[in-house]
């Protein structure tokens, strides 16, 4: 039988691959309470568009469904998309190299923290 047109065949979801479920165990167990016990969400995004990152892409998705504030930090020059724009409460572009970018990152952080009605100068909790 020939396959139709703009049709695309089912995915086999990989539950029960041992890989994917020790992956899928990270999400849950430690992923998601971290994004859903955080105040904002920090999305260090890829600088190529066109090159798949699956842990941004779980970890935007998971903000997103948690309804967190979201800062995407993008490298300069990075063509940002429209999508991406509208999900983000900000857009920085920053070269997380660059001391002078990292206190911008802390800045903007502040500033975040302070219009959701936050003490800023209570120390800031990074975790990666």
């Amino acid at each position: 039988m020939a396959k139709k047109k703009g049709k695309s065949e089912a995915f086999p979801w990989p539950d029960g691959d041992p890989s994917f479920e020790r992956w899928k165990a990270h999400v849950l167990k430690n992923l998601i309470p971290k994004i859903e016990g955080s105040n904002i969400f920090v999305s260090l995004t890829p600088s190529d568009k066109f090159k798949t990152d699956v842990k941004f892409a779980v970890e935007l998705g998971f903000a997103i469904m948690y309804n967190k504030p979201i800062i995407a930090v993008v490298p300069p020059g990075t063509e940002v998309p429209e999508k991406l724009i509208k999900v983000a409460d900000r857009i920085v572009e920053l070269d997380l190299n660059m001391e002078d970018s990292r206190r911008r990152l802390m800045e903007v952080l502040k500033e975040m923290i302070r219009e959701q009605g936050g003490d800023s100068n209570n120390g800031i909790d990074v975790e990666i």
